[in-house]
């Protein structure tokens, strides 16, 4: 596997993936069903604050999940 630089991310691929999130299916490890994420990203409540946690989480590198470091390109 080649280990590939990540830029930071912007606000709009926040929105675009939590669009994308299919709905009514398990909860993650989180327990935060799809749903919610949605209402927090697509209502404007809570894009600062999670575009703020996964930006500073993939600039500082700390605290990163095991998922997020491991990429499968197709």
């Amino acid at each position: 596997m080649n280990e590939v630089e990540v830029n930071s991310i912007t606000r709009q691929e926040v929105v675009l993936t939590v669009t994308k999130m299919k709905q009514k299916k398990a909860v993650g490890p989180d327990e935060i069903p799809v749903e919610a994420w949605k209402v927090l990203v697509l209502e404007g409540v809570g894009i600062e604050v999670l575009w703020k946690i996964i930006r500073q989480a993939i600039e500082e590198g700390k605290n990163i999940p095991d998922d997020w470091r491991l990429s499968i390109n197709y």
